[in-house]
């Protein structure tokens, strides 16, 4: 009965762990693929936008400074118009998406 309770207090307090992961992981592939997309509507129209945001959710999952850049590049390009955002955006932007 004392393994079973254990059991059940461990998954009770990991389970937000990984829900938060997953979450993460969610919320990155929808700001990747933002950010490529918007890339694509703006420089390139020819722009491999499933490889950018496959490519760019392996780096964030992966790297908290990445993230903290993408999501800082996202904020700055959103409402902008294309030429602002690329402009205004550069130095927030650089690196983040290849």
């Amino acid at each position: 009965m004392n393994h079973f309770k254990l059991a059940l207090i461990s998954l009770f307090l990991l389970q937000p762990l990984l829900s938060c992961s997953v979450a993460d992981e969610v919320e990155n592939k929808i700001t990747c693929s933002r950010v490529c997309n918007r890339y694509k509507d703006c420089l390139d129209s020819d722009y491999d936008v499933d490889g950018c945001t496959s490519s760019c959710e392996k780096e964030t999952n992966n790297d908290e400074d990445k993230d903290r850049r993408l999501e800082t590049c996202n904020d700055c390009i959103t409402n902008r118009s294309c030429s602002e955002a690329t402009f205004k955006c550069a130095d927030e932007c650089v690196g983040v998406i290849k």
